[in-house]
């Protein structure tokens, strides 16, 4: 397996390459491949270059980073429940973001896009610790199995308020919905701050790796190794 991975490693880059070259020239609008290369070479003020190097840039450079970030905290959940299964909806971090987007909405209105992150990033983290916490309860660390449970029971609460906030004030529910569908062409969205968040939450994931693979073998395996899985398992949560 370690004398494959540089291949699946090449592999994959020149499949991501692949997708973002088909994400720049192809569209809604048929605008041949020269023109898409011309544009993209010596920008102007035309329609069709704001369509390929203002939307389509976007949509390629957010696909990736989305791309990048769901890929992580995948591998991450994994590691962490020891289940080749689990993405951050089984931990109620997804019903977190989104019960944190309702809530501040309902208390400040609709904030713009930074201000919605904020809303959903405290959500998705008060509803990891609030997991953690409850998953530790009756022991110094929690089991996966336990996490997951809670995870889930999490989830469904939250979703539970989310729909009684909703229904009570319909002039959430745009919002709400833009929040739960999403969208690769949003010209309000700031990319540079999105860069820096997917960045920082990738290297901590890297500097977890050694650890989290102790943790996927066990966690008295992992101990016996130096690994202080609480701690671990906590920051992993978190990232």
């Amino acid at each position: 397996m370690i004398a494959r991975r540089p291949a699946i490693l090449l592999t994959a880059a020149i499949l991501l390459a692949l997708c973002v070259l088909a994400s720049l020239f192809v569209g809604s609008s048929r605008i041949p491949a020269d023109q898409v290369a011309h544009y993209l070479l010596h920008p102007d003020a035309s329609n069709v270059s704001y369509n390929i190097n203002v939307l389509r840039v976007q949509r390629t450079i957010i696909g990736v980073l989305v791309g990048t970030a769901l890929a992580v905290a995948g591998a991450v959940m994994q590691a962490v429940t020891r289940n080749p299964l689990a993405e951050p909806g089984l931990l109620g971090v997804n019903a977190g973001a989104s019960l944190g987007i309702v809530l501040g909405t309902a208390a400040l209105g609709v904030l713009p896009v930074p201000g919605q992150l904020l809303l959903a990033a405290g959500g998705a983290l008060n509803a990891t610790a609030l997991v953690q916490v409850i998953g530790m309860i009756g022991g110094s660390t929690s089991s996966p199995v336990r996490l997951v449970l809670i995870g889930v029971a999490f989830s469904a609460f939250a979703g539970a308020v989310i729909r009684g906030v909703v229904l009570t004030m319909p002039n959430l529910f745009r919002t709400f919905i833009d929040w739960e569908v999403g969208s690769l062409t949003r010209a309000d969205i700031p990319l540079l701050p999105m860069t820096l968040l997917v960045a920082l939450g990738t290297g901590a994931a890297l500097l977890l790796a050694g650890a989290l693979d102790n943790i996927a073998l066990g966690d008295d395996v992992a101990a016996a190794l130096g690994t202080r899985v609480g701690l671990v398992r906590g920051l992993s949560l978190v990232v």
